[in-house]
């Protein structure tokens, strides 16, 4: 913190002064903020309920034979390459959580 002088320690007290446009404008900037964030939420709701509707949700059970799709995370750094076998299968299930 970098003082200018010794006035920026002293107590403001009765030297304070609030304007009242200001504060009318700050309740409003935040009334409005909140709308946005409301209607941005209700959006992506609506989004997301669109799109459950063509999603088909595929439960496994164990014994079942999948293949599986790497993601280039899973493999550690510096082994990955974008010629490198991607899937791997067929793979059992051996448990689920």
């Amino acid at each position: 913190m970098h003082l200018r002088g010794i006035y920026e320690l002293r107590e403001l007290g009765k030297l304070e002064h609030r304007h009242v446009d200001g504060e009318d404008f700050a309740t409003a900037m935040s009334e409005l903020r909140e709308q946005v964030k409301q209607r941005l939420e209700d959006t992506s709701n609506g989004y997301e309920k669109r799109e459950g509707l063509h999603r088909k949700e595929i439960k496994f059970e164990l014994g079942d034979v999948v293949l599986a799709h790497l993601r280039k995370e899973s493999f550690p750094k510096g082994e990955y390459n974008k010629f490198k076998m991607k899937k791997i299968g067929p793979c059992n299930i051996l448990c689920k959580f």
